[in-house]
């Protein structure tokens, strides 16, 4: 992901990290720990149900936005298939 948003930010691409820990502290150890170069937000404490029923089958899942339409994929997400969902989220439609 950290690639992603360097290779697409200035084309308007923004990476955020959830976490399903609750504690801010340790979301931005861990961050830090894995080298995450996006922002990252702990779980609200008291949101575990919206919590799960935006994620029902757990992590690690991605969620692509544009326009108010999400795409959901719960798998991890490689670089081949970053590369291959990204950049149509980022094009302009034609007039």
């Amino acid at each position: 992901m950290n690639r992603a948003a360097e290779r697409w930010n200035a084309k308007g691409l923004r990476v955020i990290g959830v976490s399903l820990e609750s504690d801010v502290a340790r979301v931005a150890e861990a961050a830090k720990a894995w080298d995450m170069h996006y922002d990252t937000y702990p779980l609200v404490p008291g949101q575990a149900k919206t919590t799960e029923a935006l994620f029902p089958n757990g992590l690690p899942t991605s969620a692509l936005v544009r326009k108010g339409s999400t795409t959901l994929h719960e798998q991890r997400l490689d670089d081949a298939a970053i590369d291959r969902l990204v950049p149509p989220l980022l094009e302009t439609p034609a007039r």
